[in-house]
């Protein structure tokens, strides 16, 4: 699905919706330039989850962890690979871990690079 949104607000009540449908296991991919909306789309998923705390973006951390009170979904990985540009970057993450696992959803934002291996 692709959605455009012209506000914070807008975005984070996309992300509400779309949060609504998610039982755990999923993956969401979020594409897009810095600056763009991507962390408020994962702030209002958060939300919508039950994180008890907001969503901040993970450019410099590479990875944020939100525990949540989801009847069936326990924890929203939210992980920004803007700035990683190799696959070594991505190998000590334990990615592996989170991907595909009950009870996890997983939020990634990707890098607009040609090229690019994610």
């Amino acid at each position: 699905m692709e959605y455009r949104t012209a506000s914070i607000q807008e975005t984070q009540a996309v992300a509400s919706e779309l949060a609504k449908t998610l039982r755990g296991g999923e993956s969401v991919l979020l594409d897009g330039e810095l600056g763009v909306g991507k962390t408020a789309f994962v702030q209002g998923m958060a939300e919508a989850l039950g994180a008890d705390t907001s969503a901040r973006s993970p450019t410099f951390t590479v990875m944020n962890v939100y525990p949540t009170s989801h009847p069936t979904i326990r924890q929203l990985v939210h992980l920004d690979f803007y700035r990683l540009t190799r696959p070594e970057d991505v190998a000590g993450l334990g990615l592996e871990d989170w991907l595909g696992r009950p009870g996890t959803v997983v939020a990634d934002s990707v890098n607009q690079q040609p090229g690019l291996w994610v």
